[in-house]
């Protein structure tokens, strides 16, 4: 059953990919005033843990993602677009915004978007070679609702917004915190040709709490079992954050390594502040000698080109998130993950990942668990030119 459903799920993606081929080969056409698009992701995990861990989750699969969204670009320079997630264990808005792009290299974005503080929350999930973000994210807000004006060039990318909380209705961020927060990000490509680029960047972020609640935990590498992770445990006294990164990424030609450190400052009003770190570094090789494409404007490397039979890839990580014990919880997570990655095409995936999770939670006892899992994805998402 799991082969056909992937088998299926690959053939519905190889034609809507045909139909586009037939589309981009047509005759010019005039540029219209208003060009509406469409656009789709749908993706299917799979997961079990080796030991026999209660951890086990119950189902055997899991329809992580299935979003489907609309744009409109208004001549040359405008767009609307929205998109929702109709998955239950992320069901909502994701990209709902309006962006103006007055010149080539400038683009100015109101709506519901990523922060992109660090390197890890500015590759789009279609383009990890991970079915999961790394632990480290627990630091970094996640998608929220804001201003955000990039700048960038073939050598530099910069990036400042104002962002507020979750969505429409006011959802807290990743951590647990509404408020309003200002957020830069730059990173230099100072040389370096396609065939062997290395880029190197800095994040900062400034959030002011209102309500002074603030909780955060670390992920498990799947959303499909309840993994006894490390958290901060819920504070009510919370002022304001200060969270900052340091990355780094080269891709010389087949390669990919990738690396970033992530520290957050937790300043509370009636108590000691205290300080979180994180950081996670990746390498993958992709065998067929394929090569990712980098992206100016987001300032990391993303798909996988890749046409029939495919492209084939192996990926190693480490990633680690260590919470501050001062205020009576907290921890360290260390997760391990090696990924075997195919690329039929550059807009699906099948992955495979062995994943090991290491708990060590201050005054209980440690926890592991090791994770085998498999995701089949398709995702018919244009990526916008930079």
């Amino acid at each position: 059953m799991r082969i056909i459903l992937a088998a299926g799920m690959l053939v519905l993606a190889t034609a809507g990919e045909a139909r586009a081929a037939e589309t981009a080969d047509a005759p010019a056409k005039p540029a219209p005033v208003i060009n509406l698009s469409a656009n789709a992701r749908l993706t299917v995990d799979t997961v079990d843990l080796v030991d026999s861990s209660p951890y086990q989750p119950d189902d055997v699969f899991d329809l992580s993602s299935a979003r489907f969204g609309a744009a409109a670009d208004i001549g040359r320079a405008w767009q609307v677009r929205a998109d929702y997630e109709f998955a239950l264990s992320s069901r909502g808005w994701r990209n709902a915004f309006v962006q103006y792009r007055p010149t080539p290299g400038l683009s100015l974005r109101l709506g519901n978007q990523n922060t992109g503080l660090g390197l890890d929350e500015a590759t789009p999930d279609s383009a990890s070679s991970f079915m999961e973000r790394s632990t480290s994210v627990a630091l970094a807000p996640g998608r929220v609702t804001g201003l955000q004006i990039d700048k960038w060039t073939d050598r530099q990318t910069l990036r400042f917004g104002v962002y507020g909380n979750r969505e429409l209705d006011e959802l807290p961020d990743r951590r647990g915190t509404r408020g309003h927060s200002v957020l830069g990000r730059a990173v230099l490509r100072p040389r370096g040709t396609i065939e062997n680029a290395y880029a190197v960047g800095a994040s900062l972020e400034y959030r002011d709490v209102s309500g002074g609640r603030f909780r955060t935990r670390a992920r498990s590498e799947s959303d499909m079992f309840l993994f006894g992770g490390v958290e901060t445990g819920l504070l009510l006294d919370v002022d304001h954050l200060v969270a900052a990164g340091v990355e780094a990424q080269w891709n010389p030609g087949p390669l990919l390594f990738a690396g970033e450190y992530l520290t957050l400052g937790v300043h509370r009003a009636l108590h000691s502040s205290l300080r979180h770190n994180g950081w996670n570094a990746l390498a993958s090789w992709i065998v067929t000698g394929n090569r990712r494409t980098y992206r100016n404007n987001s300032a990391a490397f993303i798909n996988v080109q890749a046409e029939w039979p495919g492209a084939l890839e192996l990926g190693a990580r480490v990633s680690q998130v260590d919470f501050d014990p001062s205020a009576g919880n907290g921890g360290r997570q260390t997760n391990a993950a090696l990924a075997v990655d195919w690329y039929p095409r550059t807009s699906m995936q099948v992955k495979l990942e062995l994943a090991r999770l290491f708990v060590h939670p201050w005054g209980a006892p440690s926890d592991a668990a090791n994770v085998v899992q498999l995701r089949v994805q398709a995702d018919f998402n244009t990526v916008a030119p930079d």
